[in-house]
């Protein structure tokens, strides 16, 4: 069997023109211009829809590689930041735990004091107030300090 190409079709068709009488001939040559036509709009058309898909598809591509790179340097510049931020609060909690340990040292060092002048106080006993005779009583667990007078606890603590 032979292949039927688009070339044999058209050789049958010019024969059979050919054939017919002038009018009816003119009427088929007519019809295949027209046909002729019609493929060859068709075909011009299918390629013009062809570049624009094509086109279409390079912008797509073009657009989603934008965008990507777009992402990942925004991705960069917000891990970049977070870790300045993080760098700066790491910063000011070290400062902070710095300037927090003078502070307590100084008010440890102030309680220290008061305390070593409340358990020896560089006054002799009986120029000090009952009260902070009774706070040194305290200090040294001296047994019935509360019930004892001022002369009483100076000898206690004596």
């Amino acid at each position: 069997m032979t292949a039927i190409t688009p070339q044999h079709i058209s050789e049958r068709l010019d024969a059979v023109e050919r054939s017919l009488p002038p009018v009816p001939s003119r009427a088929m040559a007519l019809g295949r211009a027209g046909a002729r036509r019609s493929f060859d709009v068709a075909r011009a058309t299918t390629e013009r829809v062809g570049g624009t898909a094509a086109a279409i598809a390079r912008t797509a591509t073009t657009a989603a590689k934008t965008a990507a790179g777009q992402t990942r340097s925004a991705v960069v510049r917000s891990i970049e930041f977070a870790q300045d931020r993080s760098n700066e609060a790491v910063g000011q909690l070290r400062a902070q735990a710095a300037r927090t340990g003078r502070t307590a040292e100084r008010e440890v060092a102030g309680l220290l004091d008061d305390a070593a002048e409340a358990v020896a106080p560089d006054r002799p006993l009986d120029e000090l107030t009952k009260e902070e005779l009774y706070e040194l009583a305290q200090a040294r667990d001296i047994e019935g300090r509360s019930q004892m007078t001022k002369s009483e606890l100076v000898k206690a603590l004596g």
